[in-house]
């Protein structure tokens, strides 16, 4: 079995996946529940420099991700930024 996201712009078969088995799914969040204690140590200095630089990363790569999401059926709106946390250090 499969999933199809037809998209609106032609209806073309935008993407096709194979959904997770309820075993990848218990197995991911197991992983998850594992990493948080680690994650729970991890100084908010470091952490914020981690997201910030997804938010960096994610600031890059913009247009594409937004088309990406408006070929599969999803607005967005050209207002949507990803803005570091204030405690952020500069990078």
């Amino acid at each position: 079995m499969s999933i199809r996201t037809i998209s609106p712009v032609d209806g073309s078969v935008y993407a096709e996946r194979t959904p997770a088995t309820a075993a990848q799914i218990d197995a991911t969040l197991q992983r998850a529940r594992a990493a948080q204690p680690h994650w729970r140590e991890v100084p908010i200095a470091e952490r914020a420099a981690i997201i910030g630089r997804f938010c960096s990363e994610f600031e890059r790569r913009g247009a594409a991700i937004a088309t990406g999401l408006r070929w599969g059926g999803r607005y967005v709106s050209p207002r949507v930024r990803c803005a570091a946390p204030s405690s952020a250090p500069a990078t």
